[in-house]
């Protein structure tokens, strides 16, 4: 797929390539995990628990959270 946009202040057509996004499934229930949704068996790979954790939260949280209210709930 292809957008197209023009820019005014240049005067020139702008392409851009879309791409579509990529589907994930996230196992919330029991162990806590992110697999491509074509291959549920085949887990993603999260560095650090830190980050594990802050994906949960976000999640979980899915309106505007503050980072001050981030550090204070994690």
């Amino acid at each position: 797929m292809l957008k197209i946009s023009f820019d005014m202040a240049e005067n020139k057509c702008l392409h851009t390539a879309v791409t579509q996004p990529k589907k994930v499934y996230i196992n919330t229930l029991g162990a806590f995990y992110i697999a491509p949704a074509h291959d549920r068996c085949s887990r993603v790979k999260i560095r650090t628990q830190k980050s594990r954790e802050l994906l949960a939260y976000l999640l979980e949280h899915r309106e505007d959270v503050s980072r001050e209210r981030i550090f204070a709930d994690l």
